[in-house]
C-alpha cells in the first residue's frame, strides 16, 4: 500500500467531520475501539460530529478492512492531552489509528473451561473453540481480565533494562500459540521495574521477521513454584495473578461453581445466603467519608494502590517525569473509579433552549463525573454559556449560570455547582481548610482577591469570599478536584503540581471522590 495525495492507496476514505489544520506527523499512535464489533459503527461513528470531538485517521476492522477519516497531513483529535518525548499535545504530530476490539472485558467463568468476558456496554463473548481469541489475564494496569488477541502467536520481548532479571532474558524472543499456559501467569508486566512487553504475529514465520524465535524452547521448569514467592520463578511475589483481587471476588468464583452444578431453585437459595455473609455495611465503598482525616486516609490507600496497578505512572515517577506521572495517574484513576461506582451515565440537566455547544461541553464533563452527584445537583438545571472572550465563572440562583472556554474550566465551575447543590461534601473541604489555616492571616493575592496561603499547591486555593461565610473557601473543592477530573494539558500541569506540592490535598481529592456519596 502506497499513500498518495496524503490518502491510502486502495482504502475506503470518508471525511471526519473533525478535521484540524496542517500537520507534519512524526509518530503513530495505536487505539482500541472498546466497543462492538459490527463492522462500521466505528468509523461511523468517528466520521461524524460526535459530542466527544474524536476523530482518527484510519479505522481498522477485525478483518482487516482499513478506512480512512482524515488525511494523512491534518490534524485528527485521538490522543487528547498527551505528552511524547517532552513534547505536549500529541495530536499535533501524530497519526491516529482505531483497531476495533472490545478492549478489556470482565471476566465471566462459568466452571466449564470456555474463556467468557462481558463488555462494559453488556455484550457477551465466548470463544469455546478459540476462534475469537480470548485470553483470561491480570495485567498491573487494567487487573484481571479478559482480552481479545487478534494476532493468533505472541512473542515475548525483553525490554532492555539496566539490571534484567536473567530469567526475562531468557524468555526473549519465545514465540508460542495465544492460548498456550505460559501467558496466564508470564505475560509481563512481571514485577517491580519489569519493562518486558508482548508482540504478535500472524504466523511463526512473521513472528521470526518481528525479531522471535519460534524454534526456542520454554525452559525446562517454566512452571515451577519459587517457594520464597509463592509465583513462578522470575515473577516477582503477587504479579502472576490480577493486583488486588478480592476475597469477595474469588468466593463469588467459587459460589458461581458451586451454583451451576445445582438445580436452579437450590442455586438461587444458595447465591442468596451466601451473599449475607459479608453484610454490606462491612464495604468502606458503601459508607462516605465523615471528616477530612477518614477522606485523606482512604485517599492514601487508593493512591498505593494505583501506584502499585499503574505501572506507567510508577514508571514516570522513577523517572523523574513529573507530568508524564500526572497523565498517567488521570488515566488511573479513571480507569479505577469505573470500577468502583457509576461514572458518567447521568447527563447534566440544562435549561431548556441550551445551544449545541453548551450541551456537548457539560456532557464532557459529566463523562468524568460521579453519576449519584450529577443526579442530586439536577435537581436544579443549568444555564450555560461557552464564550472564547469571558473568564469562566459560575454564579448561583435560578437558574444557576456558568461561563466557560474550555473543558477543565468547565469542569471546575461544574465543581462549584456540585458545590452549592451538596454542602456536605463541600463540609469536608470547609473543615479542612480551617484546620490547616488556623491563626493564619488573609493576605491579597491578586487585587480583590484574598487568601490564607497555607502550603496549598496554588494560595488560589486558599482564597476566601466575603459573602460566603462561614464557609467562605469556595475554592478548596474545586481546585482540589479539577486536576484529577479535567481532560486538558492545564489540568495535567496543575495535577502535576498538586502532586509535587501538597500531596495530602491529592489524598482528600482521591478519598472523597472515589468514596463520598449523596
Amino acid at each position: 500500500m502506497r499513500i498518495r495525495a496524503h490518502k491510502l492507496d486502495g482504502v475506503e476514505y470518508r471525511a471526519a467531520a473533525n478535521i484540524g489544520p496542517v500537520i507534519v506527523p512524526t509518530i503513530v499512535v495505536l487505539h482500541d475501539t472498546a466497543g462492538p464489533l459490527t463492522k462500521g459503527s466505528s468509523a461511523a461513528y468517528l466520521a461524524s460530529k460526535n459530542t466527544a470531538g474524536v476523530s482518527v485517521h484510519f479505522v481498522v476492522e477485525t478483518d482487516g478492512t482499513i478506512t480512512q477519516l482524515v488525511p494523512t497531513h491534518r490534524r485528527a483529535t485521538h490522543a487528547g492531552a498527551s505528552i511524547y518525548h517532552s513534547r505536549e499535545g500529541c495530536n499535533a504530530f501524530s497519526i491516529g489509528i482505531e483497531i476495533v476490539n472490545p478492549g478489556r472485558m470482565e471476566p465471566v467463568d462459568r466452571g466449564d473451561g470456555v474463556v467468557r468476558g462481558r463488555a462494559w456496554w453488556g455484550q457477551m463473548f465466548e470463544d469455546p473453540v478459540g476462534i475469537l481469541g480470548l485470553v483470561r489475564k491480570a495485567t498491573s494496569s487494567h487487573g484481571d481480565g479478559v482480552w481479545m488477541m487478534s494476532m493468533p502467536y505472541l512473542i515475548y520481548n525483553h525490554g532492555n533494562s539496566m539490571e534484567p532479571r536473567q530469567e526475562h532474558l531468557a524468555w526473549h524472543g519465545l514465540v508460542l500459540p495465544r492460548d498456550h499456559p505460559f501467558w496466564l501467569t508470564h505475560a509481563p508486566i512481571n514485577g517491580w521495574g519489569c519493562t518486558c512487553y508482548l508482540s504478535g504475529a500472524r504466523s511463526p514465520e512473521a513472528a521470526r521477521r518481528r525479531g522471535g524465535d519460534p524454534d526456542k524452547a520454554l525452559p525446562a521448569g517454566w512452571d515451577a513454584i519459587d517457594p520464597r514467592t509463592g509465583a513462578p520463578k522470575g515473577i516477582d511475589k503477587g504479579w502472576d495473578y490480577a493486583p488486588g483481587a478480592s476475597v469477595a471476588r474469588d468466593l463469588a468464583g467459587i459460589v458461581d461453581k458451586k451454583a451451576a452444578t445445582l438445580p436452579p431453585p437450590i442455586a438461587k437459595d444458595f447465591k442468596d445466603s451466601v451473599r449475607s455473609v459479608v453484610p454490606p455495611a462491612e464495604d468502606p465503598a458503601a459508607q462516605s467519608p465523615k471528616s477530612p482525616e477518614d477522606a485523606i486516609a482512604r485517599g492514601k490507600e487508593v493512591l498505593a494502590r494505583l501506584r502499585t496497578q499503574a505501572t506507567d505512572l510508577a514508571a514516570a515517577e522513577q523517572a523523574g517525569d513529573l507530568t508524564g506521572a500526572a497523565m498517567a495517574l488521570q488515566d488511573a484513576v479513571r480507569a479505577e473509579l469505573r470500577k468502583l461506582r457509576p461514572v458518567g451515565e447521568a447527563p447534566i440537566a440544562l435549561v431548556p433552549g441550551s445551544r449545541k455547544q453548551a450541551k456537548e461541553v457539560m456532557q464532557s464533563v459529566a463523562d468524568v463525573m460521579p453519576s449519584d452527584w450529577v443526579q442530586a445537583a439536577n435537581a436544579i438545571p443549568l444555564k450555560v454559556h461557552v464564550s472564547e472572550t469571558k473568564r469562566g465563572g459560575y454564579l448561583p440562583g435560578n437558574p444557576p449560570q456558568i461561563t466557560t472556554s474550555e473543558s477543565s474550566t468547565a469542569v471546575h465551575e461544574y465543581l462549584h455547582h456540585l458545590q452549592a447543590r451538596l454542602p456536605d461534601l463541600d463540609a469536608l473541604f470547609q473543615d479542612l481548610h480551617r484546620q490547616r489555616t488556623k491563626g493564619e492571616p488573609l493576605i491579597q493575592i491578586r487585587k480583590g482577591e484574598w487568601a490564607r496561603k497555607d502550603h496549598y499547591y496554588t494560595a488560589y486555593q486558599g482564597r476566601e469570599y466575603a459573602f460566603a461565610k462561614p464557609k467562605p473557601a469556595l475554592e478548596m473543592l474545586t481546585m482540589a478536584l479539577q486536576p484529577v477530573l479535567g481532560s486538558d494539558i492545564k489540568s495535567v500541569r496543575m495535577l502535576r503540581d498538586l502532586t509535587k506540592g501538597d500531596p495530602e490535598m491529592l489524598e482528600m481529592a482521591l478519598g472523597v471522590l472515589f468514596y463520598w456519596k449523596v
